[in-house]
Order: C-alpha cells, then structure tokens, then sequence
C-alpha cells in the first residue's frame, strides 16, 4: 500500500494545513509537528509539557494552570482520571484580563473551559498510559450551554513499536 503525501509530518509541507498542534507517540518516542508561527517537529524528551492554542510550553495561564493540575495529580495517588477531566472544566478567567465577550479573541488570558454557544468547549479528553502499558482514552462531550452530555472510556494496550493498540470501548 502506498503512502500518502502527509504520510510523514517530517516530509510534509506543514503550511498547506490551517494552524494546528499535535503530538505523535510510536514506541517510547514522542514528537511535537506544529506550523503554527513557523513549521516545526520536535523530538519530545521525557517530561511534563503544556499545550494551548500556543506555542509547546507557552505559559498561557490556562495551560499554567493545567500543568499545575496535572503534576497535582501525579504527585498524589494519580489512580482516578476523572480528577484530570475536572481541570479541564474550569471556568476560572486569568488574571490578566478578559471578559466573556473576549474569551474567543484572547486565547491566551480566556479559562480552560470555555461557556459560550458559538466559540465554546464542547468535549474535554485525557489520555492515561500505566507503567504496565495499559492505557484509556476518557472523554466527556458538553452542549452549547456547557452541560455534560455524555463521556466514553476507551481502554487499550500499549503495543511495541510497529503494532497498533488494541481498543476495548465502554461508553456512557
């Protein structure tokens, strides 16, 4: 089978895409592709990174705030990943400014859940991989209005380098 032109994100012309950001995990490696300001594709080392709407490791409060949450969480019993997905809900506005009219203008400075019909979070997702390489994939869907409107846990084996997880689905 032969590959597609954007196959490899190494070899892909990075600008042909609207602004994105993506981590891509195969074995124990991990690399950053972003073209967002200038195309880049990163070699992860290990470590706790934040990722916006920004630049990897730019401290936009929200993502301040997140890798707070998430560092919380694995320095205490790091068992329930739901605890993640309650940071994921937080609707505190930064400091440094905005208003709800601003929240889509002002990325930067808006909360990590955002309450708005047009412009709003409408699902929030965490991704746990064990030390015994068992992994799940939670995510919880939200209205317009910001209520919960449902959650899937997907559990999976992490795989060798070369093979592909083995999903099992439950959803709410």
């Amino acid at each position: 089978m032969g590959r597609g032109t954007y196959a490899v994100p190494s070899e892909a012309e990075l600008s042909d895409f609207n602004p994105f950001n993506l981590i891509l995990v195969e074995g124990s490696t991990a690399i950053f592709v972003s073209n967002r300001a200038v195309p880049q594709t990163t070699i992860l080392q290990p470590g706790i990174y934040g990722l916006s709407n920004g630049a990897l490791n730019e401290p936009w409060p929200k993502t301040v705030e997140l890798r707070s949450t998430l560092c919380s969480w694995l320095a205490g019993d790091a068992v329930d990943p739901s605890v993640l997905l309650e940071g994921l809900r937080s609707e505190r506005m930064s400091e440094e400014g905005g208003t709800e009219r601003d929240r889509s203008e002002h990325a930067a400075s808006s909360p990590v859940f955002i309450r708005n019909p047009v412009y709003g979070t409408r699902c929030s997702t965490v991704v746990v991989i064990g030390h015994d390489n068992s992994g799940l994939i939670l995510e919880r869907r939200y209205a317009a209005n910001g209520s919960a409107t449902g959650e899937t846990a997907l559990r999976f084996s992490w795989a060798s380098a070369g093979t592909l997880p083995e999903p099992h689905t439950k959803a709410h």
